[in-house]
């Protein structure tokens, strides 16, 4: 019996000094230490932002030009084709991308939603636009007339009369001619005389156009002064796109 006792208080001894020898030799653990270890690991700075990568190649690249100019050494210029070189391909890397990403993408590319660059495009994009202008203005055509104000000593009028009557005839408008001074010309020989409507739609200049929609009795301007044939059929388009806006 008492030699059961003396064992076991031996192993308690052991244990007791066992846990004392872990307790000194171990790393210090507990509410009250401080483990200074994670502050001790290198910090590691932030990945630079795009934006922040072109200013600073662009800081380098001002510095190394003012740098060759001030001082052209040796090292300095090539210094400064060094960053330059850096910089142009990275620029030519970008426009093969950027063009490549349009014929991907082409509902971003300009010459594809809007006028193409290429001549051969260029010629095909003004013929398809030139045809649904004709359709435009012949519709047009079928709803309005145009009348036509202008002075026998008006020197643009004559100029102008001969396009407005080979426009009218392509597309089939009717124009009623309309003298200011009571005498024809050579291409309206029959023109009618209305100084009253002529005020109340306050014709100031000669030649004077005016689009006019006969279901509704509604006049509007087509425009003052000489026009050719291409200037003329847009003011003609725009004025009818005008009156139908003004329709309730």
């Amino acid at each position: 019996m008492k030699i059961g006792c003396i064992v076991v208080l031996l192993c308690s001894a052991y244990m007791s000094v066992a846990s004392a020898s872990s307790f000194y030799h171990d790393d210090p653990k507990g509410w009250y230490w401080y483990d200074d270890r994670e502050s001790q690991k290198p910090k590691t700075s932030p990945k630079p932002t795009a934006k922040e990568v072109i200013a600073q190649q662009k800081a380098r690249y001002d510095e190394a030009l003012a740098a060759a100019v001030v001082n052209p050494t040796p090292d300095n210029i090539k210094a400064y084709f060094t960053i330059s070189k850096i910089i142009n391909e990275q620029a030519s890397t970008f426009s093969k991308r950027f063009k490549t990403s349009l014929w991907q993408n082409p509902q971003f590319d300009r010459a594809v939603t809007h006028k193409p660059s290429s001549g051969q495009a260029i010629v095909t994009f003004n013929q398809e636009k030139q045809d649904t202008k004709n359709e435009t203005l012949s519709h047009i055509a079928t709803r309005k007339g145009i009348l036509y104000f202008f002075r026998s000593d008006c020197q643009y009028c004559h100029q102008f009369a001969p396009i407005l009557q080979k426009f009218a005839k392509t597309y089939q408008f009717t124009v009623i001619p309309v003298t200011l001074d009571g005498q024809g010309s050579a291409n309206f020989p029959n023109p009618k005389t209305s100084h009253h409507l002529a005020s109340k739609l306050n014709v100031s200049a000669v030649p004077a156009t005016f689009l006019v929609d006969p279901r509704s009795n509604q006049v509007t301007t087509i425009g003052y002064g000489f026009s050719d044939w291409t200037e003329f059929g847009d003011k003609v388009v725009f004025s009818d796109a005008q009156t139908e806006q003004l329709q309730p």
